[in-house]
């Protein structure tokens, strides 16, 4: 239906996000026109000049809001940057068509390689473990309330401490805020394997963060920004059909035909290696102008504090075993980015940069935390090894 009621006003549809392009199939004369081919105001629906993301309403599948939202934001910051030249410069127009050419490309290749990547963690996951040692964690109760007592409080008490210290845009606040209240990231058990951190944990650790996420978001962030209102199946959809059945069709599969989980196994590893590579290059590509755009406001800085204050807060708080403090850290500072987006798509679609500072956050935090992460696995090697040595008869 939205796309017919597009194409009789004359505009262009993007089938992929089922939003109305910016660009229309007819012009305005050449004398008035704006040299990128945009037509004016009147012409175009309201979100498409204002950079307001498209209702969720538009999107026709579980984890469609996500990828299109990541790249509506995106553009916006794009649009917002592009020069204003009175004429007609067929040179101009025609290098922002190619440039929007190649961006549109590589921003197909982010979102395969971001479902790819989540859906291949969580069958890799599942391959390699059983229900019992994903459970066995979790029977540690005072592990596990400290793990919701430091994702829960702790970390939005951070993002308000960073608030009162640095006054950000109220819209970068926002953007924060959406995360600090947002746990559970897919990201966790490959940040676990880089640590070389408790396997079992990661993944009981996600799944316990991930489902109370989806009941404390709509209870506690209405409380934190007025005017907020959410939705729990919205969140959890996306969860439940992109991480939550992957994993278990594969604890199924390893319970059932072990031998077939353990052939698989390294497949799914290695694809999920592949395409999180793949999502990091070409994330900070797509994500360079917005993380341009927060230069100068604070935005930046504040996030990086917040990251690293989490990380620090979560690994302190995971007890003295180091394959579980280093879980417990990473995962807390890297934040369920399917379920801040979400939000922001349903309260904040008017103000694009709520969206473009929780994408920013995403991928700084990828690219904070797999170093980090991989100086902790150096660090159990080693530690590995001394106890080895210590261990051994002289």
């Amino acid at each position: 239906m939205f796309s017919l009621l597009a194409r009789s006003q004359g505009w262009n549809t993007d089938i992929s996000c089922g939003a109305p392009s910016l660009r229309a199939r007819h012009r305005a004369p050449s004398n008035n026109r704006p040299t990128d081919g945009i037509v004016p105001k009147t012409a175009i629906p309201p979100h498409a000049t204002t950079g307001e993301i498209v209702p969720k309403a538009a999107f026709g599948h579980p984890g469609a809001a996500v990828l299109c939202l990541m790249k509506t934001a995106i553009r916006g910051a794009t649009a917002r940057d592009r020069p204003s030249i009175a004429g007609n410069n067929d040179h101009y127009r025609t290098g922002t068509t190619n440039r929007e050419n190649h961006m549109d490309a590589l921003s197909v290749i982010v979102q395969i390689s971001m479902l790819l990547f989540v859906v291949s963690s969580m069958l890799a996951m599942g391959f390699s473990l059983t229900v019992p040692q994903i459970i066995a964690p979790l029977k540690n109760i005072k592990l596990v309330l400290l793990a919701l007592a430091v994702n829960f409080i702790v970390v939005p008490l951070i993002a308000v401490a960073i608030q009162a210290v640095m006054n950000l845009d109220q819209d970068i606040y926002t953007g924060i805020l959406l995360i600090a209240t947002a746990a559970g990231a897919p990201f966790l058990p490959k940040l676990a394997g880089i640590a070389k951190g408790n396997a079992a944990f990661s993944v009981g650790l996600m799944v316990l963060l991930m489902v109370v996420t989806v009941a404390y978001m709509p209870i506690v962030l209405p409380l934190l920004l007025s005017g907020v209102s959410i939705n729990p199946w919205d969140i959890a959809k996306s969860l439940i059909f992109l991480m939550l059945l992957p994993l278990g069709i594969a604890l199924v599969v390893k319970a059932r035909w072990s031998g077939i989980a353990d052939d698989l196994q390294p497949l799914m590893a290695q694809a999920s290696s592949i395409s999180i590579l793949l999502l990091i290059v070409g994330g900070i590509i797509l994500s360079w102008d917005s993380i341009v755009s927060l230069i100068g406001t604070g935005g930046i800085i504040a996030i990086v504090i917040f990251l690293l204050a989490s990380l620090v807060v979560g690994y302190f708080a995971g007890g003295s075993d180091p394959a579980t403090r280093s879980v417990m850290g990473l995962g807390t500072a890297q934040r369920n980015l399917s379920a801040a987006l979400v939000v922001a798509a349903q309260n904040f679609s008017s103000t694009p940069t709520v969206t473009v500072t929780v994408v920013v956050a995403a991928m700084i935090g990828l690219v904070m935390l797999i170093p980090i992460g991989g100086e902790l696995g150096k660090r159990m090697t080693t530690s590995g090894s001394s106890t080895k040595e210590s261990s051994s008869p002289s």
